[in-house]
């Protein structure tokens, strides 16, 4: 029993005796106003009580509409393509993928086993509370299963809808055909950090003659971080040469004619010479593979 169900049980016996000793007039009419006042007083505080509780729970109910608002919002904004580096919406992405693939209980384990190099735990957590400013309620924790917020569920079924058909749109053309701002744009928001730039950052499509990509660059470039970005059909591969870890003079190609460092990374996936730069003239070429920080699918 609560405490507005005892107070109310405590109001109904005080009236109950009140009609008992007015039918068998035991008592005084001072006293029976009495017991009278101290009942209207219990159902005064049960009408305060009960008052409080709406309030809360209006609360909670507007609170719970201005969540969904936000994530219907947000996953519109997730779905666009500068936003699939985030963690937040990576979390989200790995989720639906398992969902594909695995049978019954999805589990936090699960999804950072999908994210290895990423720690989920306060991007997860933001996106099982209700709070001002989380990423957006978008999952619900049940002992150890993370499932879809039920209110939310229609949403992220059409924001499911739409990465996928944006994807397959995606990979057909649009790496192939974008931008070096662009792509500098997707990995920085894979970072979540402003990394790369137009001066730290190389960029090379797949060479319409030859299985390559071409690069030309100028040997102090290699003194600095040094970001290169191979565009492929349906994809784009990071490449991240650290500061002064190679002396380019002594590994690539040097065309005199120019000064600068001539590579040709190969891009044929069907030969051992995957990601090697084949211009080295003495056969031996470098293997960019160690270099590769992340691809874009």
């Amino acid at each position: 029993m609560n405490n507005t169900e005892y107070k109310l049980s405590q109001a109904q016996e005080i009236f109950k005796n009140v009609a008992f000793h007015i039918v068998a007039k035991e008592i005084s009419t001072k006293e029976t106003h009495s017991m009278v006042l101290e009942g209207l007083e219990i159902l005064s505080d049960i009408e305060k009580s009960i008052k409080t509780e709406n309030t809360k729970e209006n609360q909670c109910n507007q609170n719970e509409n201005n969540e969904i608002k936000k994530v219907q919002s947000r996953l519109k904004l997730w779905a666009k393509s500068e936003r699939q580096g985030q963690i937040n919406v990576r979390i989200l992405n790995a989720f639906l993928g398992l969902k594909q693939t695995k049978d019954g209980c999805i589990t936090v384990d699960d999804i950072q086993n999908e994210l290895p190099s990423t720690n989920i735990q306060s991007n997860l957590q933001q996106m099982t509370n209700i709070a001002e400013k989380n990423h957006g309620k978008i999952f619900e924790q049940n002992v150890n299963c993370i499932e879809i917020w039920d209110p939310v569920c229609l949403f992220v079924s059409e924001y499911e809808k739409t990465i996928k058909i944006y994807s397959n749109s995606f990979h057909l053309t649009a790496y192939a055909n974008m931008t070096k701002q662009k792509a500098i744009e997707i990995v920085n928001n894979h970072l979540q950090e402003q990394s790369l730039n137009e001066e730290n950052t190389n960029i090379s499509k797949i060479n319409d003659t030859r299985d390559v990509w071409w690069f030309t660059i100028p040997p102090e470039r290699f003194s600095n971080d040094l970001h290169l970005l191979l565009k492929k059909t349906n994809g784009l591969i990071w490449l991240k040469i650290s500061a002064n870890t190679i002396r380019p003079q002594d590994v690539f190609r040097l065309r005199a004619d120019v000064d600068k460092i001539d590579l040709e990374i190969s891009s044929d996936n069907g030969l051992n010479n995957y990601m090697v730069d084949i211009k080295k003239s003495d056969g031996i070429g470098y293997n960019f593979k160690q270099h590769i920080e992340h691809e874009f699918n």
